[in-house]
């Protein structure tokens, strides 16, 4: 009984989340982006030639859930400054392919190409933890495109030792099992590292449904984008540089990708780099603290 409730009460808020979307403002569509590759994206109402004034934003989901739960904080605040496109990666929500590609390059390459759909070829980028990754590669090969970048608690200059620590203080053997949870002791211990302000004495029952409906899906194929991910397994010396303005956001408190990760990133990146540390936070910074990750998105984006 309480297990079939629960998972209605999951489902019950996916349900919300699209309705506020569209209530927001924003229409879902899903655009075949590539031969057998299929991306959804939440987009405007109103067309880009409605919106002149307004600078392209896209803003790129981690690995956790689909676009609405890691965004839903940040879209009005957002809207009344930007034209928003929100997609949700290959293997989340409705994005699918049949091709064998695996890797977050081959996500920018295709949020690329999703833009280009749209008619919309100038934009910023704005990316947390897996989406991090595909927005460095998004700034790194499309920098005609890509205006500024914003980069938010992704490790992107981690070595294979910091795989090693991290698992270490997750106490766990593979990073799938700490980011793909199937147990809700590994739910526990995900969130502990995620988030700074740990919600006391959440049900098992309640964890089984957010696995079941949260880390089941595509499990595999996700896996396999953690196996074939291209950052984390070369020297972080031998990254890109990348042209365009570039925001740091980083949790004082994150678990998974360590403040020293942030520096390092803002060292190899050079002087046209801003970092912000969002203390008493860690690894969700614009959902533990959405207020102040927006006013710093904001403000960096509409600076000239």
């Amino acid at each position: 009984m309480g297990w079939c409730f629960n998972l209605n009460l999951s489902r019950i808020g996916n349900q919300w989340l699209q309705a506020y979307f569209k209530y927001s403002g924003m229409q879902s569509v899903i655009i075949e982006v590539d031969s057998g590759t299929f991306l959804h994206c939440w987009i405007p109402q109103e067309k880009p030639d409605q919106a002149k004034d307004k600078p392209a934003v896209m803003l790129i989901h981690g690995f956790a859930m689909n676009s609405m739960w890691h965004w839903s904080s940040q879209i009005r605040p957002l809207m009344a400054h930007f034209q928003l496109y929100v997609p949700d990666l290959i293997f989340w929500g409705k994005s699918t392919t049949n091709t064998a590609h695996r890797s977050e390059v081959y996500q920018a390459q295709m949020l690329m190409k999703l833009m280009q759909a749209l008619g919309v070829s100038k934009f910023s980028v704005a990316g947390t933890s897996y989406g991090g990754f595909v927005a460095f590669w998004m700034a790194h090969h499309f920098p005609n495109a890509v205006d500024k970048v914003v980069i938010a608690n992704s490790g992107v200059c981690m070595a294979p030792s910091d795989n090693a620590n991290l698992l270490e203080r997750a106490n766990l053997g593979n990073v799938s099992d700490l980011l793909l949870p199937q147990t809700p002791a590994a739910v526990r211990t995900l969130t502990k590292l995620s988030i700074h302000n740990v919600p006391n004495m959440v049900p098992s029952f309640l964890l089984k449904d957010f696995i079941e409906f949260f880390y089941m899906e595509s499990r595999t194929e996700r896996v396999e984008l953690l196996d074939n991910l291209v950052i984390s397994n070369q020297d972080a010396n031998q990254l890109p540089i990348l042209k365009q303005k570039v925001l740091i956001i980083w949790g004082d408190h994150d678990g998974i990708f360590l403040p020293e990760l942030a520096h390092a990133l803002k060292a190899h990146l050079g002087g046209r780099t801003v970092l912000e540390i969002v203390k008493d936070t860690a690894h969700c910074v614009q959902l533990e603290k959405p207020k102040a990750f927006n006013q710093i998105l904001i403000r960096f984006l509409l600076q000239d």
